[in-house]
């Protein structure tokens, strides 16, 4: 068995002979080595006078940990970003007024900047260097964040809103196309799923934080305006930290090409056409659905009386017990994909999605007229749900993902697969959830949940229920009949994609262009 070394790769061409066919997993180099190769490559093209490193894989080693760090920190502050608004619903409805029409607004604002941007960010991040733009959207961020915690008018939150999104949707571009770049393809599904466990601390440190001060009033200020600013001063030291350790790995990518907006259509038609890839984005479109919903969840267990402190116990307990539902997610997506090749990760997915539906009904059908055994059984039932529910995005959808598009187009095809599926549930889901929760008796309050009536608590949480149910169960029925239909096309894409790749290296193997070296 032969591997081709040519005397010059892109990016792209570098990726491709790593996760080349002709290669089994256990033959082929980890990342490191294998970059460790194309630098020497480079050295002896580059004639004597060059000086050999002394110890390149130890340096590459080195390299790729700490981006790793980087990208682990990176998912914490999205982690963070992710939970806050939601967790601040109830302080905004009673200090300024805003009904649940006024908060889904907002989150359809935010996801409608977020899918503006986001291919926008990844045709960045594939043409240039991968810190500066890192750097100029993360403190974009901290600044509207800290922005938005002077804000008195609905106006005022819009604007924010919406800057505060796109540069928050340069931070996935990045972190993907870096990690699916330095990690070998075999450990895609672990790796994501360490990702998954930061991003799970992340948003345990916002949801208890959050929604512990939304209701509270710190040295006389609103508790979430003081939320707003603790996140900004805390998301300066993350800051700090990725411009002191952030270093890209050298990957040969060579000049940028030129932009142009039918070239970059072009190239996204051509994925397209591929059958796996369109699955994924039509069942991630639904599979959103219930996530949105869910963003009504803190709002309807206080109406169904649990207090602040205890609701932030459930989110904390349950996005906890999701870390290791993201590892147990990649873990068991890479074994089962050695097992079953082109089928492993597609079962775990379709195996995910059966256990949610009914354990979120049972959560939302909780008897809460004793308020000890509700708070029990909601944090349990929580807890499994995202110990089930957090496989299918990182464990399988971005690993197939790495597979099927090519390197030097995986910033872009993140970007517009993210922008595709938030910007349609959303746009379907927050303004269909308000209108429901309005036909089904919602009414909002400005006073403290103590002080609601009972009745119209009740009602409030009834009709919340109401809403949520619809786009739980359907979506996600409709998520796994999508994800089943990967059995059927999988296996021929991935087959069409090694073709590609070795027609590729053949080209390369040409006279002058590549010499056959032997793999031990």
């Amino acid at each position: 068995m032969q591997r081709i070394r040519p005397t010059h790769l892109s990016r792209h061409d570098a990726d491709m002979e790593m996760v080349s066919p002709a290669v089994s997993p256990e033959q082929s180099p980890s990342g490191i080595e294998h970059r460790a190769l194309l630098r020497a490559d480079r050295l002896e093209t580059a004639g004597p006078a060059t000086t050999p490193p002394f110890d390149e894989v130890n340096w590459l080693r080195r390299t790729t940990m700490t981006s790793l760090l980087c990208l682990c920190a990176l998912s914490t502050v999205e982690g963070m970003e992710g939970s806050l608004m939601a967790t601040s619903f109830r302080g905004l409805e009673i200090e300024l007024g805003f009904d649940a029409a006024v908060l889904a607004h907002f989150s359809l604002i935010g996801t409608c900047g977020y899918a503006i941007s986001c291919p926008i960010w990844g045709m960045i991040v594939d043409r240039y260097p991968r810190r500066p733009v890192l750097m100029l959207g993360y403190w974009g961020w901290i600044i509207c964040l800290f922005g938005m915690a002077f804000c008195r008018h609905e106006w005022q939150f819009y604007i924010l809103r919406m800057l505060n999104a796109i540069c928050v949707s340069s931070m996935m571009p990045v972190s993907q196309s870096l990690l699916a770049e330095i990690i070998h393809p075999a450990k895609f599904g672990t790796v994501f799923g360490y990702l998954g466990v930061f991003h799970c601390v992340g948003h345990v440190f916002s949801a208890v934080a959050g929604t512990t001060l939304s209701q509270a009033t710190v040295y006389g200020f609103p508790g979430w305006r003081v939320g707003y600013v603790g996140m900004s001063a805390f998301g300066m030291l993350f800051g700090l930290f990725f411009a002191k350790f952030f270093v890209e790995p050298d990957s040969d990518r060579g000049p940028p090409a030129p932009f142009s907006i039918s070239a970059e259509i072009e190239r996204f038609k051509t994925y397209v056409k591929i059958p796996s890839f369109c699955f994924i984005v039509i069942q991630g479109i639904f599979g959103c659905m219930p996530w949105c919903a869910m963003g009504y969840l803190t709002l309807f267990w206080q109406y169904n009386g649990l207090t602040d402190r205890q609701i932030g116990f459930v989110i904390g307990a349950k996005s906890f017990t999701g870390s290791f539902g993201s590892l147990l997610g990649g873990y068991m997506a890479d074994k089962w994909e050695m097992r079953w090749k082109n089928h492993g990760r597609v079962c775990v997915a379709v195996l995910s999605k059966c256990i949610c539906i009914p354990v979120m009904l049972w959560l939302l059908f909780l008897d809460p007229s004793d308020n000890q055994m509700y708070f029990t059984m909601s944090t349990f039932v929580a807890c499994l749900f995202h110990l089930t529910g957090t496989w299918t995005v990182l464990s399988v959808n971005r690993p197939v993902l790495a597979y099927v598009v090519d390197p030097t187009d995986r910033g872009t095809i993140f970007a517009w697969q993210s922008t595709i599926e938030n910007f349609i549930a959303s746009a379907v889901a927050y303004p269909v959830l308000a209108m429901m929760s309005k036909s089904n008796g919602y009414k909002a309050s400005r006073d403290k949940i103590e002080d609601t009536p009972m009745q119209q608590r009740m009602e409030n949480a009834g009709a919340l229920r109401a809403s949520m149910v619809p786009f739980i169960v359907v979506p996600w029925m409709l998520g796994a009949t999508f994800y089943s239909m990967l059995h059927f096309t999988l296996p021929k894409d991935m087959r069409n994609k090694d073709l590609k790749d070795k027609a590729r290296l053949a080209k390369r193997s040409r006279p002058g262009g590549a010499v056959p070296v032997p793999v031990e």
